[in-house]
């Protein structure tokens, strides 16, 4: 039996943090700056033996947030079929909902099995949280594969040559390391966020954006007015016990 005293004190707050947690808010903050320096640039330096490096940037960026959005989405159909058992507390059989995450395994039953109404939602999210950095993901990671794919048809038939073995190596690694960091943001209470849309068209927050220097594009194209035209990496926030949105990592921005 696990302890679930600490799945409903609310939003992150660093002064009473559980260290017992492997996967704590702050840790998983720590391991996003970590990876934008580590992870994050060794596949666009690998990627740049195809494309622009700053091709390789959004290329980057397009697949952290697949990751993102499909490890969101598997979170949801998993806590639909936990609501399905929860409110059907009959001995039956569990219909497949969806294969978005190997956590499903889990909830399936190859017999009938009898289910009690006992499971609820704060302690739900709180097993799941506590174990985020050992969960099988490999569902996630083939549909952002796939989703790459289909968006960068192009450049997958370049690296999927026999001299672009290490691109291709590292892309899989990368996708891996997305979809991990992003599981574990995804199933804290509250959830660290990320944000690619905001101040786009008006003048960059340097509380909130780093800015990318593109040398390629010459002094004059690079920023002088300081507006944002698109991001190269989010911003990660997260709600505090106002409801407040609060910046925990600068994005990465590129400037008109």
């Amino acid at each position: 039996m696990f302890d679930v005293t600490m799945a409903t004190t609310g939003a992150y707050d660093a002064d009473v943090e559980d260290i017992s947690n492997v996967n704590r808010p702050g840790k998983v903050i720590d391991e996003y700056k970590y990876f934008i320096d580590g992870g994050r640039m060794t596949f666009i330096e690998q990627l740049e033996n195809v494309v622009s490096p700053l091709e390789a940037c959004c290329i980057a960026v397009e697949i952290f947030q697949d990751a993102y959005n499909l490890a969101n989405k598997a979170l949801e159909d998993y806590h639909s079929r936990m609501a399905i058992v929860i409110d059907n507390p009959v001995r039956r059989k569990t219909k497949s909902i969806s294969r978005r995450s190997s956590i499903f395994a889990s909830t399936k039953r190859k017999k009938d099995v009898a289910v009690t109404n006992t499971v609820r939602v704060p302690e739900m999210n709180y097993f799941i949280e506590r174990r985020a950095h050992v969960e099988n993901i490999e569902d996630i990671l083939e549909e952002v594969m796939n989703e790459f794919k289909k968006k960068q048809k192009k450049i997958y038939k370049k690296i999927n040559k026999k001299k672009h073995e290490d691109v291709r190596s590292c892309l899989s690694e990368y996708i891996r390391q997305c979809c991990r960091l992003s599981w574990e943001m995804v199933v804290l209470t509250p959830p660290l966020e990320i944000d690619l849309k905001s101040g786009i068209g008006k003048k960059h927050n340097p509380l909130r954006h780093e800015v990318y220097i593109d040398y390629t594009r010459g002094p004059k194209k690079n920023g002088h007015d300081g507006v944002i035209e698109k991001y190269l990496w989010p911003i990660m926030s997260q709600s505090q016990s106002d409801k407040k949105l609060v910046c925990c990592v600068k994005g990465i921005v590129l400037l008109k």
